[in-house]
């Protein structure tokens, strides 16, 4: 089942961009729709940035960060082969932008 409100153009647009540069997706992205959610949904993504064009290898992984809780997310396995180095690269991303002293 495909829920088209988190699978927009805009969010497949800004999805791809995200991935391909900086290999990964959370849900505290500006540009996931509030309510919304990445988790469980790494086939439904990867199958509508296929069809938009953007055929990008995706995973999941699971973060567990102090301030944002556990948090699934999607990662572009051509960029970290190693699901540890998306969890290493995603962890410091939810510091520093959710952290700041």
């Amino acid at each position: 089942m495909t829920d088209t409100a988190l699978l927009t153009e805009d969010f497949i647009r800004q999805a791809a961009g995200t991935l391909a540069t900086d290999g990964f997706l959370t849900d505290r992205h500006d540009f996931v729709p509030p309510g919304q959610s990445v988790a469980g949904r790494c086939g439904e993504v990867q199958a509508a940035l296929e069809k938009a064009g953007h055929a990008l290898p995706l995973g999941e992984v699971p973060i567990k960060h102090m301030s944002q809780g556990t948090l699934v997310c999607l990662y572009n396995t051509a960029i970290f082969p190693r699901k540890a180095e998306a969890y290493q690269a995603i962890h410091n991303w939810l510091d520093t932008r959710f952290e700041q002293s």
